[in-house]
């Protein structure tokens, strides 16, 4: 079978995107032969490779290339799902869909007029935290992508490298509660934290901590899942694609961030500051979903960040029993503010200089494939 190789003559018009023609004209570059017709596959990391069956011979190129995107949701022959890039209006859906269903369920403590002390805080915090998914499930309706290809976009298989999903996976429970209890310790050790274990004695401080790496992150594990496959299974790598690695994380993590409003805004995490808790915040979702982020990156699953957002959760659920009460420093100062922000960062600024993770051009190149920038420069492999 023949490929053609595309390059473009002129940028693509701000907007667009591989499911509506774009506003270019394309050469061929070269033709290439190929053992295997119309391979696709998504390997993580932002990389997009884009193919699709069909016709042989045609001389419309470009129709195919505009077709291979309507047909997004369509998978290959090894049963690997295409990945579906994200119109503006899709942005749109998901973000009306995840933010609205929050503020919905998070009006309870608004409307009885107890805040943080509102019974209804809990129960709506948990319902809060499946809206993401429901904004996935709303753009893949619209787009008419099916569940179970929707499934593979989203991170939710292993992938081509489930040994690197699974190690991901134990490095992110492990790993997380290290760092929150260090972040809590560091804290501690400059004063902006006090511990108080005397009401408790070893025995039921061993079992809390066996509790706090089994039990109490499996039992969140269901829930964070349903942020993270809004926040780091769809959005971020859309956003890692339009406008590259640094800017589609942080911009993740501070959509993130405002997410938590219908909370933050009560003072909820930062009862000190009242309502500028939802500035606070930010800190804290950027610098904890850098290293979020780059777990979906490395993995291309989005196991390991849920998970790892799990066990901060749970972590930080069991630390606070220990907290003295009544004794605290500002808690903008603690584990959940300067302390750990810098931590947070500090392990993220790590991982991604030992471990980078690159976009399409620079791993996983498909043979034959030329790499195309779009309006957001964005390095993307199109084979046709």
């Amino acid at each position: 079978m023949r490929v053609y190789a595309l390059e473009p003559t002129g940028a693509f018009e701000s907007g667009s995107d591989i499911t509506s023609r774009p506003r270019a004209t394309y050469r061929v570059d070269k033709v290439a032969d190929i053992t295997r017709p119309f391979d696709n596959r998504y390997s993580g990391g932002g990389f997009q490779y884009f193919s699709c069956g069909g016709n042989r011979g045609r001389s419309l190129l470009l129709d195919r290339l505009c077709q291979c995107g309507r047909t997004a949701g369509s998978t290959s022959r090894d049963g690997r799902g295409i990945v579906m890039i994200a119109r503006r209006g899709d942005f749109i859906v998901f973000i009306v869909t995840a933010f609205g269903l929050a503020w919905v369920l998070g009006v309870g403590p608004w409307l009885d007029g107890q805040g943080l002390r509102s019974h209804w805080l809990r129960t709506g915090a948990g319902l809060m935290m499946l809206t993401p998914t429901l904004g996935v499930l709303a753009v893949a309706g619209s787009r008419r992508i099916s569940l179970s290809e929707l499934v593979s976009q989203v991170g939710l298989r292993l992938g081509d490298k489930p040994a690197r999903v699974l190690w991901s996976i134990i490095g992110a429970w492990l790993g997380m509660i290290a760092l929150v209890w260090g972040a809590f310790g560091l804290a501690a050790a400059f004063g902006l934290f006090e511990f108080d274990f005397s009401y408790y004695n070893a025995g039921w401080m061993a079992a809390l901590l066996v509790a706090d790496l089994t039990t109490a992150i499996l039992v969140n594990i269901p829930l964070t899942l349903g942020e993270e496959i809004g926040w780091r299974g769809w959005l971020m790598p859309q956003l890692v694609n339009r406008f590259g690695i640094f800017a589609g994380v942080i911009t993740t993590g501070v959509i993130w961030a405002l997410w938590h409003a219908p909370l933050t805004l009560l003072g909820y995490n930062y009862p000190e500051l009242g309502a500028w808790a939802v500035v606070a915040f930010i800190g804290f979702c950027v610098t904890v979903g850098c290293i979020l982020g780059w777990l979906r990156l490395w993995s291309g699953s989005v196991w390991p960040s849920a998970v790892a957002h799990a066990a901060s959760n749970a972590t930080m659920g069991s630390i606070s029993v220990f907290a003295a009460s009544g004794r605290q420093p500002h808690s903008l100062l603690s584990a959940g503010g300067v302390t750990g922000w810098v931590l947070f960062a500090i392990v993220a600024a790590t991982l991604f200089a030992i471990f980078p993770v690159r976009t399409a051009g620079h791993r996983d190149r498909p043979a034959g494939g030329h790499a195309l920038r779009d309006a957001a420069g964005v390095s993307r492999n199109y084979r046709l």
